[in-house]
């Protein structure tokens, strides 16, 4: 495997003799994103089938629309000072919208322009600086590490190219195979993997004995122009891969990117955790919305989705845990909510 290439924010492999559609979405969306970013799910606005609200200089925020609603994906790409009259504006336009995944204080322009403001989780953020693997909370993390050297497996920053992305796909394909309910690449939420080489994305391999055994995606988040962090976007394994692998790939990249004096490191959200606790210092929002995701968290439908298991996993790490939220136009949300889950290939 080639050495992996010095990554710096906004750099990538060497150019390619002709500008490829990704290159230029990447051109025209990078300077919203290298300044304003600040989100994990930032890097998202890179995938297929997006529209973008844009106010030149000022601010972007991507959506797609689907059963009569617009959907706008995270928080809007731009200066805090002009967060508030750009969502006016996107509202004025889009009046009948839900908003995935939003924090901070987008959330709370949110609330304040009179939307329904809905605990939906939380983010799961690692302190990179200070994080290690020591006390008994982290002893499955130090299992997984051990596990993964005790089988000989090789992890190593992988040189973004047209031939691993093809066999990454291949990784791809069987991981969802195995899946239990469906077979469907998600999107929107969650970043589809993309089939050629990306700018600024950086990607880590575990292999044994020349077979790659699976991988993890990381996508920048970036601050006023420098990249402060990453967030886990993608992971996948073969089904017989060693137990803990993709943590192992994790708590090698971890070390990496402390080296480089990075700050954060996403986990990506956890869905529906915490939501009760949210609620009691933000409120409920849309209330039916969240009556009915706390039951569907709790039903017997939970397993298939694993949503506790998930967080479960995250919470090995210790990380902080920012509370996210969907704001819906709707004061009941339910219809909204139903839009955002065909969207994401959740439903038919």
């Amino acid at each position: 495997m080639p050495p992996p290439v010095p990554h710096r924010a906004g750099l990538t492999a060497p150019a390619k003799p002709q500008r490829s559609k990704q290159d230029t979405q990447y051109a025209r969306l990078r300077p919203y994103l290298e300044k304003w970013g600040t989100q994990s799910l930032a890097y998202s606005c890179f995938q297929p089938d997006l529209h973008f609200f844009v106010q030149p200089k000022i601010g972007l925020l991507p959506y797609r629309t689907s059963m009569g609603t617009t959907l706008a994906l995270g928080n809007p790409l731009c200066a805090p000072e002009h967060e508030e009259a750009f969502l006016k504006a996107f509202l004025d336009k889009h009046p009948r919208s839900l908003f995935a995944q939003v924090e901070g204080t987008t959330a709370a322009t949110l609330r304040s322009l009179g939307l329904h403001v809905t605990p939906m989780g939380t983010d799961a953020l690692i302190d990179i600086p200070s994080f290690t693997l020591h006390g008994k909370a982290k002893r499955d993390l130090r299992h997984y590490q051990n596990r993964s050297q005790e089988a000989q497996t090789d992890i190593q920053e992988a040189y973004d190219t047209p031939a691993l992305r093809f066999e990454l796909h291949q990784i791809s394909k069987a991981w969802m195979q195995s899946k239990k309910v469906s077979t469907r690449e998600l999107s929107f939420l969650i970043r589809p993997l993309a089939e050629h080489p990306e700018r600024a994305t950086r990607i880590f391999t575990a292999s044994r004995a020349s077979q790659t055994l699976g991988f993890v995606l990381f996508d920048p988040i970036f601050n006023q122009g420098s990249c402060t962090g990453y967030t886990a976007s993608i992971l996948r394994e073969l089904p017989h891969a060693p137990e803990g692998t993709l943590d192992s790939i994790i708590l090698h990249a971890i070390e990496r990117f402390k080296d480089e004096g990075r700050r954060t490191l996403s986990l990506g959200v956890m869905p529906m955790y915490d939501m009760k606790n949210s609620a009691r210092i933000h409120g409920s929002g849309a209330r039916p919305l969240f009556h009915f995701c706390g039951a569907l968290y709790r039903s017997p439908w939970q397993p298939i989705c694993n949503l506790r298991g998930l967080s479960f996993h995250k919470s090995r790490y210790r990380p902080e845990t920012p509370p996210v939220f969907i704001a819906t136009t709707s004061p009941i949300g339910l219809l909204q909510m139903a839009a955002l889950t065909r969207t994401c290939g959740l439903l038919p």
